[in-house]
């Protein structure tokens, strides 16, 4: 689904011209390599897998729609909260990081990426 988005956004950005296509592009870039790589290390330092590649694309979908800073720094307090508020941080507990993910792909959407300072 991400990558249909993603997609659209493309062709919705190229009817448009400007720059827009090109920052797409690099959004989708570096969302996905960010998260690939993440999860490529995790998976060599602890031979288990942290961090899937569904979480790679969909943050590539963020890139190109919304902008990386504000969804992974959001998603990543929310998770963060809610985990130690349930109070499951157990060594082996997987904790989905998809839905921190997509319900902030959304708010920065629908807000506006947050400014800090």
């Amino acid at each position: 689904m991400g990558t249909i988005l993603t997609d659209v956004r493309a062709g919705i950005a190229a009817l448009l011209g400007g720059n827009v296509v090109i920052d797409a592009g690099i959004g989708v870039a570096v969302g996905f390599a960010a998260f690939a790589v993440i999860g490529w290390l995790y998976r060599r330092m602890r031979s288990r897998d942290g961090l899937g590649i569904g979480d790679a694309k969909l943050l590539a979908s963020a890139g190109a729609w919304v902008g990386l800073p504000s969804v992974i720094g959001i998603a990543a307090v929310a998770g963060l909260f809610v985990t130690v508020m349930l109070g499951s941080l157990s060594p082996t507990q997987r904790i989905p990081f998809g839905p921190y993910l997509c319900n902030t792909i959304w708010l920065v959407w629908l807000y506006g990426p947050v400014a800090i300072g």
